[in-house]
């Protein structure tokens, strides 16, 4: 239900308003706490997010300057095929109403194309969705009469967010504030106008000569990264009862004996033409578009300027203790903003990538995950400990963990392993990095975590390395002790003072004289006792 997490939160509030009503100057903290966390980072599920490939912003839809630059270069005319750089897309408020409103589906399905235009994306957009499970698949054969590859008819079983990844709505511990974004779009809002560029992909890139550039030219060094294989069931066979003879698939009704030779023909009509194709394209002379190939299109981020996929514009918070239809007493909160400095409205912000608004991403696995999502519904009234758990909401990921002891560190934890091995402390491999301890810390922990390991003696086992220069002073030298070296032999190797080394000679040599393991070399010389 949309009003579980309500309820639970308003039901939370009763019983802590009680506490915190000779408390004023506590109920203004946590106004301003919520205040601070709206501003700083705004929730993805409040957010209006427009995506820059969406098929639905089009000259038809949305004031495009010049007009025939929102078009590509395929649905062009060949003279009028000009690569243009840039064009100018107004974004007002009908035109985000109906791109950020939630789609529905039909319960029975609704066959792909018109998924497809209903989200503003292709046919082969929804192709990781599909192989991912996002979309429940059936066939349809082509009516008609007609042959060929059925229809797919796909259906969901929740509201689709057709700005978001795979479709996926919001998380349902939201509620309807995740789901009538698009309803809560203020009239007052300005429109903004947003520079869109489009991307070509050189075709002729991988054909380029590259025997006069430098190894480590991208074009050269390019590593490629791997993909996860994606792939779709193929449509099963047709269900009739006569094209099956028990479990074998026949195509045609074996209970007609002229149809398996009509059949038959047909087969072989349709592999002729197959190859009388194919031999024609080969011998026909191209009629390609040049080596330049869309690729979709990307917005320009108006805050840092930089190419995005996607832009986010944070709506104004909403406080289900002082929404609509609640019937919570205010006078607690009422006179706590009397008591102290009034709160001005937030200000209204315009579009912007996800880092310039530092756009906050629910996660179910996340340590403060539930507080966060507390402190937003409430207008941080309420602590994430104060409202109980649903059981539904169990801290499971939406992707298997897989872990990559083998995948290349970036350049900043493989600067820091580097030193690790070394036998480096964090300070020195912050000063030497020009990093905070506790910086270095951190990544030392994520370099155990992907090794599997629980320190730098471990870690330089499995690589493989001698894990002698991270052992302790005093380790070092009573085990060069123990292999019969001198006092001088060991400070000269170790570059350890030779005061030093001989008070961790002479403390390990007591702590063994009772068992005599340990002889100093000039006593087993004159013993002649075998090194």
């Amino acid at each position: 239900m949309d009003d579980e997490i309500d309820n639970l939160v308003i039901a939370a509030w009763r019983r802590v308003r009680e506490r915190l009503r000779d408390r004023p100057a506590e109920v203004l903290k946590r106004l301003r706490r919520g205040r601070e966390m709206v501003a700083k980072r705004p929730p993805r599920a409040w957010c209006l997010v427009v995506r820059a490939s969406d098929q639905r912003i089009t000259p038809m839809t949305a004031r495009c300057v010049p007009e025939e630059a929102a078009y590509p270069r395929e649905c062009l005319p060949p003279h009028r095929r000009t690569v243009y750089e840039r064009h100018t897309v107004t974004l007002d408020v009908e035109l985000l109403r109906a791109l950020c409103s939630p789609v529905w589906l039909e319960q029975y399905g609704e066959p792909i194309a018109d998924v497809a235009r209903k989200v503003g994306r292709s046919k082969d957009d929804l192709h990781t969705a599909r192989a991912v499970g996002a979309f429940s698949s059936r066939y349809y054969p082509q009516g008609g009469g007609r042959g060929g590859t059925p229809t797919a008819i796909l259906s969901a079983k929740r509201w689709l967010d057709p700005s978001a990844h795979l479709c996926t709505p919001a998380d349902r511990v939201w509620g309807w504030t995740g789901k009538l974004v698009a309803w809560r779009v203020p009239d007052e809002l300005a429109a903004q106008a947003i520079v869109r560029v489009p991307i070509y992909y050189d075709r002729n890139r991988e054909f380029v000569d590259k025997s006069g550039l430098h190894p480590e030219h991208p074009l050269v060094d390019r590593v490629r990264k791997k993909r996860p294989v994606r792939k779709i069931a193929p449509p099963p066979p047709d269900f009739v009862q006569y094209k099956w003879k028990g479990d074998q698939y026949l195509g045609y009704d074996w209970r007609n004996p002229l149809a398996k030779k009509g059949y038959e023909r047909h087969e072989r009509n349709k592999a002729y033409w197959r190859a009388y194709h194919k031999k024609r394209n080969a011998c026909r002379p191209s009629q390609g578009d040049g080596s330049l190939k869309f690729r979709g299109w990307m917005w320009l981020c108006p805050i840092c300027g930089k190419r995005k996929k996607v832009l986010y514009c944070p709506l104004p918070p909403v406080n289900v203790l002082r929404g609509v239809g609640c019937l919570i007493e205010d006078e607690v909160i009422d006179a706590a903003v009397a008591a102290g400095k009034p709160m001005e409205p937030l200000p209204p912000r315009g579009f912007g990538c996800v880092r310039c608004h530092r756009v906050h991403a629910f996660s179910r696995v996340s340590a403060g995950g539930w507080n966060a999502v507390v402190c937003y519904l409430s207008g941080g009234l309420l602590y994430g400990n104060e409202v109980p758990r649903p059981s539904w909401l169990t801290r499971e990921r939406k992707r298997q963990y897989v872990p990559h002891p083998n995948m290349p560190l970036p350049r900043r934890p493989a600067e820091v392993q580097a030193l690790l091995l070394k036998g480096m402390k964090y300070e020195q491999i912050g000063r030497e990095l020009g990093i905070t301890p506790k910086s270095a810390r951190t990544y030392a922990g994520k370099i155990y975590k992907q090794h599997g390991v629980h320190g730098r003696a471990e870690l330089a086992r499995k690589l493989g390395m001698p894990d002698e220069p991270l052992m302790s002073k005093r380790a070092r030298v009573h085990a060069r002790v123990a292999a019969g070296q001198s006092t001088a032999q060991i400070a000269r190797e170790t570059g350890i003072a030779r005061d030093m080394v001989a008070t961790y000679v002479y403390r390990f040599r007591r702590a063994n004289r009772a068992g005599g393991a340990v002889v100093s070399p000039r006593k087993r010389e004159a013993c002649s006792v075998p090194v």
